[in-house]
């Protein structure tokens, strides 16, 4: 997400760390548990369990992410992760993170060098497209259906969820006003459900399924959406 709650709470310090900083960071998040503020630069150390994991899941899917296979395979002891992210919800939190962050952020960059209007619209889809296609954003779909089911992970990939819903909103480039920012945020996780649902299929027959069809529907019924609450948030 690369940010989180403002809220912070230090680790102590462990035996045989590298550096400081980076993901070790956790946030309370109200109901006595600790959540570990994800992104922002990790420290050798934590970025080196990150690509760990990263690995596990590209080769063996969900079921790899052992915590003994990930401290293995990064050459790190087993400890490390609790110290670096609280616990296995939190190492998976930062790599989906990682999977996701640096794509989602480009979105945002190359579609707010646009003004906005159809054009900046047509670019962020023609740039999610792009996103969707690529194989390791469908190992995220690796990790998403165990996260409805763990409570421990469910909050921090919710976390995320919300952040993508704000840098939908942003790429819009709607003036958001309290009258109009409930629609804005239906329209961004609307958006969000359909990008989920047109790389699932992708991953499923990716040499046989079209998107464009789906996209060219989405973007025709997003513009006269955004158009209209342009002229709403105008006449207030």
């Amino acid at each position: 997400m690369r940010g989180g709650p403002a809220t912070k709470v230090e680790p102590s310090p462990a035996a045989g760390d590298v550096g400081g900083g980076g993901a070790a960071t956790v946030v309370g998040d109200g109901d006595g548990r600790a959540r570990p503020v994800l992104g922002g630069e990790r420290t050798p150390g934590a970025q080196a369990l990150v690509d760990a994991a990263r690995r596990l899941l590209a080769r063996g899917g969900y079921d790899a992410l052992r915590l003994e296979a990930i401290a293995a395979e990064s050459g790190q002891n087993k400890a490390m992760i609790r110290y670096w992210f609280g616990d296995k919800a939190g190492l998976l939190a930062a790599l989906v993170d990682d999977l996701t962050h640096d794509a989602t952020t480009g979105l945002l960059e190359r579609a707010e060098s646009l003004p906005p209007g159809a054009g900046r619209l047509h670019r962020h889809l023609e740039l999610a497209r792009r996103v969707m296609e690529q194989p390791e954003f469908a190992t995220f779909f690796d990790v998403l259906p165990h996260a409805a089911r763990d409570p421990q992970l469910r909050p921090l990939i919710n976390d995320l969820y919300t952040w993508y819903r704000e840098i939908n909103v942003r790429c819009f480039g709607g003036e958001v006003t309290p009258e109009t920012r409930r629609e804005y945020q239906g329209l961004a996780s609307l958006l969000m459900a359909a990008i989920d649902g047109i790389a699932i299929q992708i991953a499923l027959d990716p040499e046989g399924f079209d998107p464009d069809p789906c996209l060219q529907i989405l973007e025709t019924w997003l513009r006269g959406s955004l158009s209209r609450l342009s002229h709403e948030g105008s006449a207030t």
